[in-house]
Protein backbone atom coordinates (compact mmCIF):
# COMPACT_ATOMS: atom_id res chain seq x y z
CA UNK A 1 0.00 0.00 0.00
CA UNK A 2 0.87 3.58 -0.25
CA UNK A 3 3.24 5.01 1.71
CA UNK A 4 4.96 7.43 -0.47
CA UNK A 5 2.10 10.52 0.55
CA UNK A 6 3.56 10.23 4.19
CA UNK A 7 7.15 9.81 3.25
CA UNK A 8 7.19 13.55 1.65
CA UNK A 9 5.20 14.90 4.54
CA UNK A 10 6.91 16.76 7.02
CA UNK A 11 7.35 14.57 10.04
CA UNK A 12 9.71 13.98 13.53
CA UNK A 13 11.29 11.25 12.06
CA UNK A 14 11.61 8.22 9.62
CA UNK A 15 10.79 4.59 10.04
CA UNK A 16 8.73 3.59 12.43
CA UNK A 17 6.91 6.99 12.90
CA UNK A 18 5.74 6.73 9.16
CA UNK A 19 4.37 3.26 9.87
CA UNK A 20 2.58 4.33 12.49
CA UNK A 21 0.99 7.34 10.86
CA UNK A 22 -0.01 4.92 7.94
CA UNK A 23 -1.60 2.27 9.98
CA UNK A 24 -3.79 5.26 11.88
CA UNK A 25 -5.03 6.39 8.53
CA UNK A 26 -5.57 3.13 7.43
CA UNK A 27 -7.57 2.28 10.47
CA UNK A 28 -9.53 5.35 10.08
CA UNK A 29 -10.79 4.78 6.59
CA UNK A 30 -10.85 0.52 7.21
CA UNK A 31 -14.10 0.14 5.34
CA UNK A 32 -12.91 2.04 2.34
CA UNK A 33 -9.30 -0.13 2.57
CA UNK A 34 -11.45 -3.17 3.00
CA UNK A 35 -9.86 -4.03 6.25
CA UNK A 36 -13.11 -3.14 8.78
CA UNK A 37 -11.39 -6.50 10.84
CA UNK A 38 -7.87 -4.40 12.02
CA UNK A 39 -9.33 -2.80 15.03
CA UNK A 40 -10.61 -6.16 16.07
CA UNK A 41 -8.34 -8.76 14.80
CA UNK A 42 -4.50 -8.89 15.91
CA UNK A 43 -3.60 -10.86 13.26
CA UNK A 44 -5.28 -8.71 10.57
CA UNK A 45 -3.38 -5.73 11.90
CA UNK A 46 0.10 -6.98 12.26
CA UNK A 47 0.31 -8.78 8.46
CA UNK A 48 -1.12 -5.18 7.20
CA UNK A 49 2.08 -3.59 9.56
CA UNK A 50 4.11 -6.01 7.98
CA UNK A 51 2.71 -5.35 4.45
CA UNK A 52 3.55 -1.36 5.30
CA UNK A 53 7.33 -1.96 6.37
CA UNK A 54 7.91 -3.89 3.20
CA UNK A 55 6.61 -0.96 1.40
CA UNK A 56 8.84 1.52 3.02
CA UNK A 57 11.44 0.27 2.61
CA UNK A 58 11.38 0.23 -1.01
CA UNK A 59 9.71 3.43 -0.84
CA UNK A 60 12.36 5.02 1.27
CA UNK A 61 14.94 3.70 -0.67
CA UNK A 62 13.39 5.51 -4.06
CA UNK A 63 13.56 8.52 -2.06
CA UNK A 64 16.88 8.77 -0.85
CA UNK A 65 18.01 7.69 -4.69
CA UNK A 66 16.04 10.84 -6.03
CA UNK A 67 16.93 13.07 -3.33
CA UNK A 68 20.60 12.07 -4.07
CA UNK A 69 19.96 12.45 -7.95
CA UNK A 70 18.43 15.81 -7.08
CA UNK A 71 21.71 16.50 -5.31
CA UNK A 72 24.19 15.56 -7.72
CA UNK A 73 22.37 16.87 -10.72
CA UNK A 74 21.73 20.41 -9.06
CA UNK A 75 18.16 20.30 -9.88
CA UNK A 76 16.80 23.60 -8.48
CA UNK A 77 14.79 22.73 -5.02
CA UNK A 78 11.56 24.01 -6.55
CA UNK A 79 11.75 21.88 -9.68
CA UNK A 80 12.54 19.12 -7.08
CA UNK A 81 9.55 19.52 -4.65
CA UNK A 82 7.28 20.37 -7.73
CA UNK A 83 8.36 16.78 -9.17
CA UNK A 84 7.91 15.07 -6.25
CA UNK A 85 4.74 16.60 -5.05
CA UNK A 86 3.09 15.60 -8.49
CA UNK A 87 4.52 12.27 -8.18
CA UNK A 88 4.15 11.46 -4.58
CA UNK A 89 1.32 13.57 -3.10
CA UNK A 90 -1.96 11.92 -2.91
CA UNK A 91 -5.28 13.33 -3.10
CA UNK A 92 -5.53 16.80 -3.83
CA UNK A 93 -2.65 19.24 -4.61
CA UNK A 94 -1.19 20.14 -0.98
CA UNK A 95 -2.34 23.76 0.43
CA UNK A 96 0.38 26.70 0.09
CA UNK A 97 1.56 26.51 3.61
CA UNK A 98 1.89 22.56 3.12
CA UNK A 99 3.60 22.90 0.08
CA UNK A 100 5.86 25.04 1.61
CA UNK A 101 6.69 22.82 4.82
CA UNK A 102 6.89 19.44 2.27
CA UNK A 103 9.66 21.60 0.08
CA UNK A 104 11.60 22.66 3.25
CA UNK A 105 11.31 18.83 4.49
CA UNK A 106 13.37 18.13 1.13
CA UNK A 107 15.50 21.07 1.45
CA UNK A 108 16.82 19.14 4.91
CA UNK A 109 17.28 15.65 3.60
CA UNK A 110 19.02 17.68 0.49
CA UNK A 111 21.44 19.62 3.13
CA UNK A 112 22.24 16.17 4.68
CA UNK A 113 22.46 14.38 1.49
CA UNK A 114 24.85 16.87 -0.43
CA UNK A 115 28.14 15.18 1.70
CA UNK A 116 26.97 11.82 1.36
CA UNK A 117 26.16 11.66 -2.17
CA UNK A 118 29.90 12.24 -3.30
CA UNK A 119 30.80 9.51 -0.72
CA UNK A 120 31.58 6.37 -2.58
CA UNK A 121 29.79 3.53 -1.26
CA UNK A 122 29.87 -0.54 -2.50
CA UNK A 123 26.15 -0.94 -3.95
CA UNK A 124 23.43 -1.87 -1.64
CA UNK A 125 25.89 0.02 1.57
CA UNK A 126 24.06 2.27 4.13
CA UNK A 127 24.78 5.64 3.25
CA UNK A 128 23.87 6.80 6.56
CA UNK A 129 21.31 9.18 5.66
CA UNK A 130 18.44 8.36 7.37
CA UNK A 131 20.52 8.37 10.45
CA UNK A 132 21.64 11.81 10.46
CA UNK A 133 18.21 12.99 9.00
CA UNK A 134 16.33 11.53 11.52
CA UNK A 135 19.17 13.07 14.26
CA UNK A 136 18.32 16.50 12.50
CA UNK A 137 14.95 15.76 12.78
CA UNK A 138 15.05 15.07 16.47
CA UNK A 139 16.65 18.43 17.05
CA UNK A 140 14.61 20.68 15.34
CA UNK A 141 11.26 18.98 17.17
CA UNK A 142 13.41 19.22 20.58
CA UNK A 143 14.01 22.74 19.94
CA UNK A 144 10.46 24.17 17.90
CA UNK A 145 7.99 21.40 19.43
CA UNK A 146 5.82 18.56 17.70
CA UNK A 147 2.70 20.74 16.36
CA UNK A 148 0.17 19.65 13.31
CA UNK A 149 1.55 21.57 10.36
CA UNK A 150 4.65 23.01 11.88
CA UNK A 151 2.56 25.75 12.64
CA UNK A 152 4.44 27.86 15.27
CA UNK A 153 6.85 31.27 14.23
CA UNK A 154 9.87 29.72 15.20
CA UNK A 155 9.16 26.63 12.28
CA UNK A 156 8.36 29.07 9.66
CA UNK A 157 11.41 30.98 10.71
CA UNK A 158 13.46 27.66 9.90
CA UNK A 159 11.33 26.68 7.10
CA UNK A 160 12.18 30.34 5.26
CA UNK A 161 16.25 29.84 6.18
CA UNK A 162 16.35 25.99 5.06
CA UNK A 163 14.72 26.72 1.64
CA UNK A 164 16.69 30.01 1.52
CA UNK A 165 19.87 28.20 1.93
CA UNK A 166 19.21 25.76 -0.53
CA UNK A 167 18.43 28.20 -3.26
CA UNK A 168 21.39 30.02 -2.65
CA UNK A 169 23.43 26.40 -3.21
CA UNK A 170 21.60 25.53 -6.19
CA UNK A 171 19.16 28.57 -7.46
CA UNK A 172 15.66 28.31 -9.36
CA UNK A 173 14.00 26.86 -12.01
CA UNK A 174 16.21 24.01 -12.72
CA UNK A 175 16.08 20.88 -13.72
CA UNK A 176 18.41 18.42 -12.54
CA UNK A 177 21.21 17.06 -15.36
CA UNK A 178 18.99 13.48 -15.59
CA UNK A 179 15.66 12.75 -14.59
CA UNK A 180 15.71 9.41 -12.07
CA UNK A 181 12.61 7.19 -12.84
CA UNK A 182 11.12 5.74 -9.53
CA UNK A 183 9.86 2.50 -9.62
CA UNK A 184 6.39 1.96 -7.94
CA UNK A 185 4.53 -1.00 -8.24
CA UNK A 186 1.71 -0.07 -5.67
CA UNK A 187 -1.81 -1.09 -6.71
CA UNK A 188 -3.93 1.44 -3.96
CA UNK A 189 -3.12 4.94 -6.02
CA UNK A 190 -6.63 5.48 -7.08
CA UNK A 191 -7.60 4.56 -3.85
CA UNK A 192 -5.56 7.20 -1.85
CA UNK A 193 -6.74 9.71 -4.41
CA UNK A 194 -10.67 8.99 -3.45
CA UNK A 195 -9.88 8.94 0.33
CA UNK A 196 -10.61 12.03 2.79
CA UNK A 197 -9.33 15.49 2.65
CA UNK A 198 -7.46 14.51 6.03
CA UNK A 199 -4.28 13.63 3.73
CA UNK A 200 -3.13 17.26 4.50
CA UNK A 201 -2.92 16.29 8.17
CA UNK A 202 -0.93 14.01 10.08
CA UNK A 203 -2.75 11.31 11.43
CA UNK A 204 -1.01 10.71 14.93
CA UNK A 205 -0.96 14.74 15.78
CA UNK A 206 -4.80 14.57 15.33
Amino acid sequence: MTVRHFLIRPVPAYGKYTTQSVETYIKRHASKFRVDEIAEDPIIEQVIREAINIAQNGQRSNLRKAIFASVTGKESLDHFATRMINDWHMGKQPSDTSKKSITAQLALAREVAAPLAKAKNQRGADTGFWKKINEKLKALHGKHGVVQGRSSPGWHEWEEDVIHKDIEIYGNSRAGASSLGIDDEDGYDMMYNTLGDDLEADPLLE
